[in-house]
């Protein structure tokens, strides 16, 4: 369960999202098993992270690295007081109409839950956002590569050279090398995957 939550948190991000250091992400399904490594990914990268879960869950959301964590019940996303650059959906069934006005004018919209409204979309997207500037779909389908898994399981048993010290971030970005994440967190993603398997 932990390789492949960890793999399509990192994959989303670094890969659909082209999450760059100090972008702000909002997270819908902060809670889940791929919305606690959602986080941590994020945070790896050098985002600023808001997560959107149950108000059971905020607790563990901030635990996990959440500069912000929000109740997805009382909360609704325009009331959050800014726009996002990223929108990961780890979660599936988000309204465009409710989240696309939370969002910045070139934000990523990525889902790990994709319906027909975003496969129809997303390639649309693709298109016309680079041309006029507009909001960006797009869905995650996790392609295992020997290089994420290695950062995942390296991750996972809290294992690193001094190299992946050295160079931090980057690593997570070329998928060459792992940056130091909390060995609690991931494996509390490790937990949820395996409670919804």
């Amino acid at each position: 369960a932990l390789p492949l939550v960890a793999t399509t948190a990192l994959q989303a991000l670094r890969d659909r999202a082209r999450l760059r250091a100090g972008e702000h992400v909002l997270i819908k399904g902060a809670s889940g098993g791929v919305g606690t490594a959602t986080i941590q990914v994020a945070k790896a990268l050098g985002a600023h992270v808001t997560a959107l879960a149950s108000r059971d869950s905020l607790a563990v959301a901030r635990a996990l690295g959440a500069d912000v964590a929000v109740d997805h019940r009382r909360t609704h996303p325009r009331e959050l007081g800014r726009r996002f650059d990223v929108f990961i959906d780890a979660a599936g069934e988000s309204p465009l109409s409710t989240f696309r006005k939370a969002l910045a004018p070139r934000a990523r919209w990525v889902t790990v839950a994709p319906d027909l409204r975003i496969y129809v979309l997303a390639p649309i997207t693709w298109i016309v956002a680079p041309l006029i500037g507009v909001q960006r779909l797009d869905f995650v389908a996790v392609r295992p590569k020997r290089a994420d898994l290695e950062v995942v399981g390296r991750l996972a048993r809290g294992v690193h050279t001094g190299e992946e010290r050295r160079h931090g971030h980057h690593g997570l970005r070329t998928g060459g090398n792992a940056d130091p994440c909390e060995v609690r967190a991931w494996q509390y993603a490790r937990w949820q995957g395996e409670r919804h398997e």
